[in-house]
């Protein structure tokens, strides 16, 4: 995603770059439903396997729609690659324990969804996209959340 050409569109840049980000949760998915474990967070990997899939097709559909368009929200780029910042965490280790593994990443990763989407939201100006942002903020709140609760009971 680093790597990805800025178009200055935040729309475009938001849907590229999630596209790219969703990907890696599926990646990162489909290894915990082959080497993990435990049944409900294989199962959550699962839903996140097909809700994330389910939205990429959306996206692309936008983006075919809307490659020609033009920016009217400016260029908020920027805010759109620093809001990944929050993904960088040097203290997390993998520990070999598939599950305990997938939980500590998915949260971050989420939380780096979570904070693209806000920018989207508080910059963007296509109303589809930013309702798309905001459904992308609410399931990977609640999947947070779950996880979270995981780290504390079921996976320490």
């Amino acid at each position: 995603m680093n790597d990805m050409k800025m178009s200055g569109n935040t729309e475009i840049d938001f849907v590229n770059m999630m596209i790219i980000h969703h990907q890696g949760a599926i990646d990162m998915a489909a290894t915990e439903v082959s080497s993990g474990q435990d049944e409900d967070i294989k199962s959550m990997a699962n839903n996140i396997i097909k809700d994330q899939q389910k939205e990429i097709a959306s996206m692309q559909s936008w983006l075919e729609k809307n490659k020609d368009k033009k920016s009217t929200s400016g260029n908020n780029s920027m805010k759109l690659m620093e809001s990944m910042n929050v993904m960088k965490n040097p203290n997390i280790k993998m520990t070999g324990d598939a599950d305990k593994d997938f939980v500590s990443m998915m949260i971050l990763h989420h939380q780096g969804a979570i904070e693209m989407a806000s920018v989207e939201i508080d910059t963007g100006t296509d109303p589809e996209i930013k309702m798309m942002a905001q459904e992308i903020i609410k399931k990977q709140k609640a999947e947070v959340e779950q996880m979270k609760e995981w780290q504390n009971s079921k996976i320490k």
